[in-house]
Order: C-alpha cells, then structure tokens, then sequence
C-alpha cells in the first residue's frame, strides 16, 4: 500500500513534467501567470494533498499551516505543490498563499512562531477571543507583536490573530534547540495516543503510520520521508535479529512482506523500550513482538522486516534537519 503510494506520487511528477512540455513546447519556456509564483505557505491548519485535482480523489499526505512549499503547476483552482520531505500532490489553491522569490526570502528571516500545543484555536484578538481558525501542533505561524499573554500573529493569507503565549515558542529559539533525544520522542509519541489512523494523514487530527512517525521527528526537529517504503531507505540498518536488546527508543520498526527475497515495507512504528514499539494503526497504541506481552501482536511479529535508527545517522535525502532545511531558513 505505501509503494503504491509512492508510485503515484512518482506518477504525478512524470505527468507535471510531460504537461509542462506539451505546453510550452519542446524549446519553449512554459509561460503563465503563475511562474512568477515558486513558492507557497499553507494557510488553513491541515491542508489535505490529492494525487490528481479533485476532492474526491485519494488522500496522500497532508501539510501544516505555515509548511513552505513549492508551487509546481496551477490547474482550475488546484495547485501542484512539493512539500519540505520532497512529497508532491495537488492541493486545492484557496489553502495556498502564493509567493515570489523575493517574498520567500523575506518569510524565511521573518520573525515567527511555532505552535507545541497539541490544538487550539487563534483568535481575534485577546480581548473578545472569537475564533479565527484552529491551529495544530508544528504550524508556523508569523509575529508582529505581542498584547497581555498572546502573540499578535498574521496568517499566510493576511488575517490577523492572537495566540496565547503557553502555546508557543519562537521558531529560530525552537530551531536552534530542538534535537531528536530518545526521551523527547517518547514522551511526544505517547502523547498522541488515541488518535484515530487515516490514511494520508500527518496531522494531530488523526494518522497513517508514516505520518505518524514523521510527525514525531518533526517535532524533534527531523523531517523524515513520506511513507514507509521511503523511511525504510534512510537512517543506520539495526538487523531485526537484534530486537529487543540492540535497539534504542527511537528506532523507527518496519512491517510488510518479502516478495522475491526482497522486503516490501506497508508499516512502520517507532521503539519505546521495553519490547515496545508505539504506532498508527486503528489508532495511535503501543503493541509488543514479545508473546508474553498482554499487548503482543503476532500479525506484526509475522511480518517484522527490519529497524532504522534515525538517531546518530547521517542527514541528507530522506532525513534531513529542519535547521539545515533552506526553505526555513
């Protein structure tokens, strides 16, 4: 299921790049209204990403408010956009606020917030309150000031709002300072349990399984690749022959079949200690490969490929650190 997911995204690509060509011609530069444009920010909280311009398409993946993107193609009122973890899909465009190079530019050394808290909504202003849109954990959102206990905030597409203090912190302080350390992974993984899986979902509103552990190292300060297929690509190989006393909280657990001696990744969690290991599946809870565990799952112990260790292992493609991201900074 992920490697077809990857697929498509593949597909979607392939598919920019012929129409691209077929429009403006084989020695042509393609011409529109929109190439001044490169680069986006998402400016609702989840913004959901589609294979093909649609509603009623596949869910893939979603993106954060206040997620750099960059703006492939325009089409009827969707946008084609690839995402910080090079993911691609098409996005209605009204959850898009488009921007040149030079805007760009400016967003990236503009003063800004992250948000910690698991939800909450911004509001007016810190006097009446009244809602202006909800708000989930790791959107990044920009300042203008501060009133009482609230930052003065301004969304991509212009609104203004405020943000209580407590649910913040600075991006560039955030940024400097947040690293991948087996407790705070822990300790944040644990607190989304509960939430119910969806497929294609990377949000605090509900999970995949990649989206899951992605959403986990992103708050640590760690993009990981999309789907499970790809994050099985990326980090230091732990033999699953090693599991439970050579692995770390933190290494990411891969499930699937072998077809034709070859691992074929379709789930992933995340090692807890223990004999534990947290994941998205049904929902967000914590299962063990040990038979004498209450919360042994032997469907996953059947099909257990490998492990990953994200921590230690050297960034590039696939896992790469937000601080050294340049659509952040």
């Amino acid at each position: 299921m992920r490697a077809l997911r990857e697929k498509i995204s593949r597909l979607i690509l392939l598919n920019t790049i012929i129409l691209m060509v077929i429009e403006s011609g084989c020695h042509r530069p393609v011409t529109s209204p929109y190439m001044k444009e490169l680069f986006g920010l998402i400016n609702i909280s989840v913004c959901n990403m589609r294979p093909s311009p649609a509603h009623n398409t596949e869910l893939i993946s979603q993106a954060l408010m206040g997620t750099p993107v960059k703006i492939l193609k325009h089409q009827h009122g969707w946008h084609l956009i690839q995402t910080p973890d090079s993911y691609i899909g098409w996005v209605d465009s009204e959850a898009i606020k488009t921007m040149t190079q030079t805007e760009f530019d400016t967003w990236k050394t503009s003063e800004r917030i992250i948000y910690i808290k698991k939800s909450g909504d911004i509001y007016d202003n810190a006097t009446t309150r009244n809602v202006i849109s909800d708000i989930v954990t790791g959107s990044i959102i920009n300042v203008t000031g501060e009133e009482k206990d609230f930052y003065q905030v301004v969304l991509p597409d212009g609104r203004t709002g405020s943000v209580d203090k407590n649910d913040a912190v600075g991006f560039e302080e955030w940024i400097s300072a947040v690293r991948p350390i087996e407790e705070n992974l822990k300790k944040c993984s644990e607190s989304f349990t509960g939430i119910p899986y969806l497929w294609g979902g990377t949000s605090v509103k509900a999970f995949d399984c990649s989206g899951f552990v992605q959403t986990v190292y992103y708050l640590n300060g760690v993009i990981l690749a999309r789907d499970a297929s790809l994050q099985f690509r990326h980090g230091i190989n732990i033999s699953k022959e090693g599991y439970p006393d050579s692995l770390r909280t933190g290494d990411l657990l891969f499930f699937g079949p072998v077809r034709n001696g070859i691992p074929w990744p379709t789930h992933v969690g995340m090692y807890i200690g223990d004999t534990e290991f947290i994941h998205a599946s049904g929902m967000v809870k914590v299962n063990s490969l040990d038979s004498t565990r209450t919360n042994f799952s032997r469907g996953r112990r059947d099909s257990f490929l490998g492990v990953r260790r994200i921590i230690g292992a050297e960034p590039g493609k696939g896992l790469q650190l937000i601080s050294n991201h340049d659509w952040y900074k």
